[in-house]
């Protein structure tokens, strides 16, 4: 026997020995002899010791990832439970802190869900002994498969077929996971991710730049997935969505560069990250990566996370430039101020691991990492310094339109992987970084045009970074920062609010009961409770479906899938039932039901679970009783909004019988094709003065649901091209025939000429399958007894590009959905990308939908332009307003425009339409101090703020224009609008007061309980007046408007209070609704009333605007007792208005 047959001979032991030997080889970490015993097949591979630890477990405890890969590639179960404590491999591993391993025991099925004997999951595990990388890799794992079901959605029968390389691209790149000492900090990690994205394109830029459309398309789908979902993971989203905005803006930045330049794509991306990360020697901060944390953290919506509470609040509290910076400040939220302080950070990419540096100061995770910093490094860097002390810095780091040539320096690196030598000079850098200024960061230079102030590079691709924030999924660390901010802060909640001076995001701290109030109030329980068509509907399916069942002498076990109020669970007792499950997944809300089923003698036949369907533990799904009927409302706008596919699905396979009934039974989503200026104008940029950017012409626009009372507008305004059809079918009765992605193609006729640009949409639910019992959200045009309900609209949604079509032509519309949303497309040709509608333009993201009709809505305004003429020809005019075209307007007849303080988003657009129209007469300046004081003859504002909800916060205009003031000590200037008018009036609207009012009792069931969290809820949370768009909601004058107070907008702002005396003519009064007119000299512009409707008609209201309104109390509204109502309103210095409302007799 040779040396290496010797070598490789397995030594023999019977089974039980060689049993005990592999075991104790494997807590020796002897891998090579593992593997042998193991391929010489001597003992089973799912053997498992005494305590029922399996070879499995043993190996992804002692961290052997090559033997774990052995065993699960050769079949064995990573799901195994035959331990005595209940604990699966994947428990082992994140309990180790083996991240390679627990991420291989995923890929190879793993739940994560999965509990041990004592109810913890590997995920909770893992944090308890402080394992959080371990944590994040676990609650941000997505699977293969579900890659390849968005790639091959028909399998092998897709219209395409991706490469195996390409679906491993796509799922590296998703479950891309940066070691971090401490679960959260990952986080943060990750919003410098940017630069790990950019350089994993870098490497894989072959791969996907053929498929890079429906690279960004499986991105954005699973991003969608995270929050759109019972089951919501916004740390996930976050990152997604990072990732997500990264390869969209650098796909594009590339895609431009190569067209201008023809560079190689990887020195375009390693220069793009360059022109991010430099700085000059005297800043402390990397300013353009500072703006990118700060706005990207700013940009999102999801306001009322904790997290982002607390880190908007420290982020506020420091100067730009100033330390700490805002990477520290992320880090130090989300992972504590103890961890950043000892940690060492990656200066180029951010990664904790770091440990490789060249001066004392500066660490970089990898040589890479160096060689990208090296031209900022080296004018910090001692060794450097001393070397060449006095020579001309190569690297002109400047922020400015005038970019100055800008050299990358490479080094040599040494064996110990430090650049210790001389730098090597790119010959593309200056051609890239002059076109990354020129295209990334707007910094182009026109005529007429200042050098951009930093403001403008604000807007550093930042518009678009406006979806989802930060988690509080995982308990563990959710519940250790409440208690720092409670100690810290002594309160549970920072709440947003629009600072009335400024116009900008500001915070306060509420109160500890404010996210629970909060919870409650925003759930939309009360509309749903006022809406007695739904209720009636849901009651006679249920006593359909559970008769059937008596009528065979069935024991009949009712679940109930969001509860709420608990009535629908009421309702299935009284018809019959013998049980109810009741699931709830806000907290606050199950216990108010649980009172409310005591108070009308349920208690004890209806047990309520404080959990969504979807998140049950397998310990509580063993508790329940399996049912044969569902009922269930978890349906919004757009029918599969709130993961109703999911929760039927996943209720048959879990938690009920076959042949399991459900209410309701089915559903069928039904759309018509219409033709409409009236919507277009919530949708299209305007283009009577001036031509559309190019960029907008083509943007297909936001593809989120318009959702709209589309009985409110008038019928001549909307031409219905086709009959309604069906779109989809749900079968909600049959778990199996539920997909969460589904494309059909519909067709339809056109009965007349026209333009096909968008599809109004609504639903319809059959109750109890009969056909009989339907409940439907149609318009009054197909529905003559539609019953009116907030909670559920009809929605709009708009083609990517409008199309022509004929009288008899048969139009063929692709129809699809995911888990939560639909879209729909007509392809002009085979080549067409089917996907989800992206704003690309900026527009639809920086603008609400009413915000671009407020655009459209002032071009069209023949009356504005006339005066504008008369008044500001051959002035210069300054221009404050953050959301309003009224400088290009001005731009055609004033001498110059100054535009000052703009909005860092809505900036791009107006951009935009400069550059097309090549306009040389507007300037921008990022504060009032820059101004120029002589070039000023006129302040304008329209006044109309993005971040405006009430109609006198746009005042913030009034206080910026004497901010600038105080910079023009010598000189006056006229300020227009020169007054302001806030009006008052009394109403009846038809329905509107119900989503304010009491519910007291309810198809026969007392839910006063009710009402006293609801007023609680909402004392706590909305303010005394609530901005409405009227126009969507019809209503009566019920008596004359009155002037509650008048601004003379020349004179400085001050304290004041105001009083009105409002007197109703007629009885039935239930709101009070306020409005602004802006006196322009001769022009008026109202955000309100648009006729002069006398008392008992109905008024017109100004659509591009919310108007005010305050609900009469419920003991007024009722009795009808007061002859008038005294308001006095108090304007304080602060801008905020304090409302007061007295009923006399």
């Amino acid at each position: 026997m040779n040396n290496l047959e010797a070598s490789t001979t397995v030594p023999k032991y019977d089974q039980e020995e060689a049993a005990e030997r592999i075991f104790d080889m494997i807590k020796e970490k002897n891998a090579e002899e593992v593997l042998q015993i193991l391929k010489s097949m001597r003992i089973p591979l799912d053997y498992t010791d005494k305590t029922g630890m399996s070879l499995l477990d043993q190996a992804s405890w002692s961290g052997l990832e090559d033997v774990v890969r052995f065993l699960l590639a050769n079949g064995v179960d990573p799901n195994n439970s035959t331990h005595d404590s209940g604990y699966k491999s994947l428990m082992f591993a994140a309990i180790a802190g083996h991240q390679g391993i627990c991420q291989l025991l995923l890929d190879y099925g793993a739940h994560v869900y999965s509990t041990n004997a004592i109810g913890k999951t590997a995920a909770e595990m893992a944090a308890f002994v402080g394992q959080h990388e371990c944590v994040s890799i676990i609650n941000n794992y997505v699977a293969l498969d579900e890659i390849e079901k968005l790639l091959h959605p028909k399998g092998n029968d897709s219209d395409e077929i991706y490469s195996k390389e390409f679906s491993r691209a796509l799922h590296d790149l998703i479950k891309t996971h940066i070691i971090h000492p401490v679960w959260v900090s990952y986080i943060g990690k990750h919003l410098t991710l940017y630069f790990l994205v950019m350089l994993f394109l870098r490497d894989h830029y072959q791969l996907i730049w053929q498929h890079r459309q429906k690279f960004c398309y499986v991105l954005d789908r699973i991003f969608e997935r995270q929050l759109r979902c019972k089951e919501s993971n916004e740390v996930m989203s976050l990152k997604l969505w990072l990732i997500l905005y990264t390869v969209r803006d650098t796909c594009k930045f590339v895609e431009t560069v190569l067209e201008k330049e023809g560079h190689k794509a990887s020195t375009i991306i390693r220069n793009y990250i360059k022109q991010l990360l430099k700085m000059e020697q005297t800043y402390r901060i990397r300013p353009n990566l500072e703006r990118y944390l700060r706005n990207a953290v700013q940009a999102f919506p999801y306001h009322h996370c904790l997290l982002f509470q607390a880190l908007i609040k420290n982020l506020a509290a420091v100067e730009f430039g100033s330390l700490p910076d805002a990477f520290y400040l992320i880090m130090s939220v989300f992972s504590g101020q103890r961890m950043v302080e000892t940690s060492h950070f990656c200066a180029t990419c951010g990664a904790v691991t770091s440990t490789k540096r060249c001066c004392k100061n500066t660490y970089y995770c990898h040589p890479d990492c160096q060689k990208i910093d090296w031209c900022n490094h080296k004018m910090f860097c001692e060794k450097v310094y001393k070397g060449k002390q006095g020579e001309k810095r190569r690297c002109s780091l400047r922020d400015s339109a005038a970019s100055k040539t800008i050299v990358q320096n490479d080094g040599n690196t040494s064996s110990d992987g430090i650049i210790r030598d001389e730098q090597s000079k790119d010959k593309h850098v200056e051609k890239v970084a002059s076109a990354l200024a020129d295209i990334k960061l707007y910094l182009f230079i026109r005529d007429g045009f200042s050098e951009l102030s930093n403001k403008t590079q604000r807007i550093l691709a930042i518009g678009q970074l406006f979806s989802r924030i930060l988690s509080l999924r995982l308990k563990v660390g959710v519940v250790g920062i409440q208690g720092y901010l409670r100690r810290k802060h002594k309160a549970k909640m920072f709440l947003e609010t629009i600072d009335p001076v400024t116009g900008r995001q500001t915070w306060k701290v509420a109160d500890e009961d404010y996210d629970i109030a909060q919870e409650i109030a925003r759930s939309g329980f009360g509309d749903m409770i006022h809406d007695f068509e739904r209720n009636q509907k849901y009651e006679l399916g249920l006593k359909s479906v559970i008769g059937q069942f008596k009528k065979e002498n069935e024991q009949v076990h009712v679940l109930d899938i969001g509860a709420g109020t608990g009535l629908l669970s009421m309702m299935a007792m009284r018809a019959g039932a013998d049980s109810v499950t009741a699931l709830e997944m806000l907290e606050p809300m199950a216990k108010c039901a649980e009172e409310i089923i005591r108070k009308n003698g349920y208690e004890g036949q209806i047990r309520l679970i404080a959990s969504r369907s979807t998140e049950l533990t397998d310990e509580q799904i063993s508790t329940i009783e399996k049912g044969n009927v569902i009922v269930a409302e978890v349906f919004d706008t757009e029918l599969i909004g709130e993961g109703a596919l999911r929760t039927f699905k996943e209720a048959h396979q879990k938690l009920v019988k076959p042949g399991c009934r459900v209410v309701p039974s089915s559903a069928r989503v039904l759309l018509v094709p219409v033709q409409s200026d009236f919507l277009m104008r919530f949708h299209q940029l305007p283009s009577r003065h001036f031509k559309v950017p190019e960029i907008s012409k083509r943007c297909p626009g936001a593809g989120a649901i318009h959702d709209i009372h589309v009985s409110e507008i008038p019928e001549d305004e909307i031409r219905v091209l086709a009959e309604p059809f069906v779109a989809f079918s749900f079968d909600f009765e049959d778990g199996c025939s539920i997909n969460y992605n589904e494309t059909v193609v519909r067709t339809f006729d056109a009965e007349l000429d026209g333009t096909f640009e968008a599809l109004l949409m609504w639903w319809e639910l059959d109750m109890d399958g009969t056909g009989q019992n339907i409940l439907s959200t149609a318009p009054k045009w197909w529905n003559r007894k539609e019953n009116w309900r907030d909670h559920w609209v009809q929605g709009v949604y708009y083609l990517a590009q409008s199309i022509q079509v004929r009288k008899d032509e048969t139009v063929a519309l692709h129809c699809c959905h995911d888990e939560f949303s639909f879209w729909f497309a007509v392809p002009q040709n085979e080549f067409d990308a089917f996907e989800p509608n992206f704003c690309r333009c900026k527009t639809h993201v920086a603008c609400s939908r009413n915000a671009i009709h407020r655009l459209n809505e002032l071009d069209d305004d023949v009356a504005f332009d006339h005066f504008l003429r008369e008044n500001f020809t051959e002035k210069s005019v300054a221009v404050l307003d953050d959301g309003s075209l009224m400088s290009l307007l001005l731009s055609k007849y004033a001498k110059r425009v100054k535009i000052i303080e703009p909005n860092d988003h809505f900036l791009a657009v107006i951009l935009a339409y400069i550059e097309e129209n090549q306009i040389r007469n507007i300037q921008i300046y990022d504060d009032c101090a820059s101004v120029p004081c002589q070039e000023i003859d006129v302040v304008v504002s329209e006044p109309f703020y993005l971040s405006s909800f009430l109609p006198w916060d746009n005042l913030c205009f009034w206080f910026t224009a004497h901010k600038l003031s105080t910079f023009f000590k010598s000189r006056y200037f006229p300020l227009s609008p020169g007054k302001g008018l806030m009006y008052a009036m009394p109403v009846l609207f038809d329905e509107l007061w119900k989503i304010a009012a009491l519910f007291g009792i309810v198809e026969g069931f007392d839910l006063t309980s009710f009402d006293d969290v609801i007023v609680k809820a909402r004392s706590a949370v909305d303010a005394m007046i609530d901005p409405h768009p009227l126009w969507e909601y019809s209503s009566i004058v019920t008596g004359e408007p009155v002037v509650l107070a008048e601004f003379d907008f020349n004179e400085p702002p001050s304290h004041a209070s105001f009083k009105a005396k409002i007197t109703p003519s007629m009885i039935g009064t239930n709101a009070i609704v306020f409005w602004m007119d802006w006196i322009h000299g001769d022009y008026r512009l109202t955000s309100g009333l648009l006729n002069k409707p006398e008392v008992g008609e109905r008024p017109k209201w100004s659509i591009s605007h919310r108007q005010g309104v305050h609900f009469l109390p419920e003991s007024e509204r009722s009795l009808q007792s007061f002859s008038s109502i005294n308001i006095k309103a108090d304007f304080c210095p602060n801008a905020q208005f304090l409302f007061h409302f007295y009923y006399e007799a």
